[in-house]
């Protein structure tokens, strides 16, 4: 029991340095990340001509912006899931989305796009940061088991061209023993498949 009483105070403190004093100071660091894509989005429109549907566009991602600088800690993985399910049931949405922001023919619309996607995701793992302790146990393992996975895939095909280099090998060196051939005109494993 005490030592369950201890855990739970590590995990306590924990929280509480990361949710009173990292993740602010991070978030702080990001919203000036997010006030330089606003600018320079600002200077944009004051200075180049834009057609009036590129204007629009980049009307709605500037609130949008003040938005995501203003509710920054609002950002999370379930609000996000619940965004992308409500988008999902309207189609005009995702049309509207698509041809005007993520397929826009504006190379500086689709830049700005990529920033703020970019930024908000940072976001959703600074406010996520504090489980990073629940998560890392699990995460860990998981990473070394796929690398390791990857590795043994890795070493099972290299296997795989040698033993067959070397069987085809074996096949020209029978074949021209064998059949007076010097080089086979093409892989000998194509010749022992026919015959």
């Amino acid at each position: 029991m005490p030592t369950l009483f201890l855990i739970l105070v590590v995990l306590a403190i924990w929280h509480f340095i990361y949710e009173a004093i990292c993740a602010p100071a991070m978030r702080h660091g990001l919203r000036y990340k997010f006030f330089e894509v606003r600018d320079e989005l600002r200077y944009r429109l004051a200075t180049e001509d834009f057609t009036k549907n590129e204007r629009k566009v980049l009307l709605m991602m500037d609130h949008a912006l003040c938005a995501t600088i203003r509710d920054m800690n609002l950002i999370s993985a379930n609000n996000y899931l619940s965004l992308r399910q409500r988008e999902g049931t309207l189609p005009e949405i995702q049309r509207f989305v698509r041809e005007n922001i993520t397929e826009s023919p504006n190379e500086f619309i689709r830049l700005v796009d990529g920033r703020v996607r970019e930024l908000v995701v940072r976001a959703l793992f600074i406010n996520h940061g504090g489980w990073a302790l629940y998560v890392l146990p699990i995460f860990v393992p998981a990473v070394m088991i796929a690398a390791l996975i990857a590795t043994a895939a890795s070493s099972i095909k290299r296997a795989y061209v040698k033993a067959k280099w070397q069987f085809e090998r074996v096949i020209r060196g029978a074949a021209s023993v064998f059949y007076g051939w010097e080089q086979l005109p093409t892989s000998a494993y194509a010749y022992t498949t026919k015959n």
